[in-house]
């Protein structure tokens, strides 16, 4: 997923306000949607790997992998439209299609970033499309997940 290029389908770009020690912040939160494979996996440290073994085999039905010490730059192309930024994780979800076995998980990589009129007119424009995708990791840090929360995963599969 890192310094790799790969295709995603832009999806849910929303607005945020917040109040920081009285200033109005915006962002703008969106989703990625691609095929969770290998090289997703591994962007993701063991965890990733773990979390695509279990929806493969399908013991799991979904993950859910906080993403928000991961600090990248992020180049997008659909089209003849591009734009470049630098992004937040916030969580990636990974799905397995529990009636279709052979059909690869699905992974939503959640993202936020600082408001930007360019980007927000991007993700507007080529929502529900596919688009190349450049991810390139600034700070590449995934939090252990408290083993309770592993635990609690792997009894609901079994």
């Amino acid at each position: 997923m890192f310094n790799e290029k790969f295709s995603a389908i832009v999806s849910a770009p929303t607005g945020k306000l917040k109040n920081k020690k009285g200033q109005s912040v915006r962002s703008i939160h969106f989703t990625l949607k691609a095929e969770f494979d290998d090289a997703v996996a591994a962007g993701l440290d063991k965890h990733g790997k773990a979390g695509l073994a279990g929806l493969r085999t399908r013991g799991l039905a979904e993950i859910k992998i906080p993403i928000n010490t991961i600090a990248a730059k992020i180049k997008m192309r659909a089209g003849d439209d591009r734009v470049t930024f630098n992004a937040t994780g916030v969580e990636l979800v990974g799905k397995a299609n529990m009636n279709k076995e052979d059909t690869a998980p699905l992974a939503n990589i959640t993202w936020a970033i600082d408001f930007s009129e360019k980007v927000w007119q991007f993700l507007g424009k080529n929502f529900g499309k596919t688009a190349q995708v450049d991810i390139e990791a600034r700070q590449l840090e995934i939090e252990d997940i408290d083993s309770g929360a592993e635990d609690e995963s792997n009894s609901e599969a079994n």
